[in-house]
Order: C-alpha cells, then sequence, then structure tokens
C-alpha cells in the first residue's frame, strides 16, 4: 500500500497543491528512496555527484555560451543562405554548398 502511495497518489496530490513538476520529482523520488526502496542512505550522494561527472553533461551549458557568444557578436546575421539553390534532391553538391555558406560568414570570408 506504501509503494503505491508514493508512485501514484503522492504526485497527484503535489501536483494538485500547484508545485512545479521538478518539484513533484523530486519529493517523489526521495520519498521512494528513503521508505519503498532498500538502498542506505550513503549510497545516494555517492550516485548523486558521481553522475555529475559526465562529459555530454558538461556540453550542454557550453553550446549554449557558444551560442549567446554568436547571438551577442551577431555572427548569424551574416548567413545568407539561397535556398533557391537547394534542390529536391539534397544532392552532395547542395550539401556542400549549405556547409561552405555555413562556415564561410562566421569565420570572416563571405564579406
Amino acid at each position: 500500500m506504501l509503494t503505491i502511495f508514493v508512485y501514484f497518489i503522492l504526485p497527484t496530490i503535489l501536483l494538485i497543491l500547484g508545485l512545479p513538476i521538478f518539484l513533484v520529482l523530486l519529493v517523489t523520488c526521495l520519498v521512494a528512496v528513503l521508505f519503498v526502496a532498500d538502498v542506505p542512505t550513503e549510497a545516494i550522494q555517492t550516485y548523486l555527484f558521481g553522475s555529475l561527472d559526465s562529459f555530454p553533461l558538461l556540453a550542454v551549458p557550453f553550446f549554449i555560451l557558444a551560442g549567446e557568444i554568436m547571438a551577442q557578436a551577431e555572427l548569424a546575421l551574416g548567413i545568407d543562405i539561397d535556398f533557391r539553390k537547394v534542390r529536391d534532391d539534397w544532392s552532395t553538391l547542395t550539401i556542400q554548398e549549405l556547409a561552405s555558406e555555413l562556415w564561410n560568414q562566421p569565420s570572416g570570408g563571405g564579406q
């Protein structure tokens, strides 16, 4: 009965109270780990902080930073792709034209 309460009733109550979804998931997971699962509390922090050492997780903020730098420098405004050149068959020539246009302007070659 405790399992049904933790997995189904508790999230429903928290959502009805108007809590954000991330808090509903956080509270539900904490209650499930502490009361339903048979996991020692020392293992929880080991898994929590061990999972943060991941290169894909570190790449996401850097991609966002690179996008913000490009937006502030207005590099994307100079990219002028003529979509009339894009053919229906998406041949290799078209992909090369698009790639050269995308790389040419930010590097300063299209001025």
